[in-house]
């Protein structure tokens, strides 16, 4: 499931936004259009597949929220083990 919620590709836009920042700043201009053009692709493959998981989740009145995979979380981890039975 993680896959399929890209959203860790936004470290890898941040990451570009600080190199073609630098890159601007040392005015070397290809560097900064390279790195410029890969905080777009990155923050669009990141931020598509989300947001059309939003949309579709609207449009069956689905609340999407984080707390709500939070709460599922906690119940999930705080529920005391079932013991084992012998036969």
């Amino acid at each position: 499931m993680a896959l399929f919620f890209p959203l860790h590709l936004l470290v890898a836009t941040l990451v570009a936004a600080v190199v073609a920042f630098v890159a601007r700043r040392c005015r070397a201009r290809l560097a900064a259009w390279v790195f410029g053009l890969v905080v777009v692709l990155t923050a669009v493959m990141a931020l598509t597949p989300t947001i059309a998981v939003w949309q579709r989740a609207r449009q069956l009145d689905v609340p999407v929220w984080p707390k709500n995979s939070c709460g599922v979380t906690l119940v999930v981890f705080e529920q005391a083990p079932k013991p084992f039975t012998t036969l």
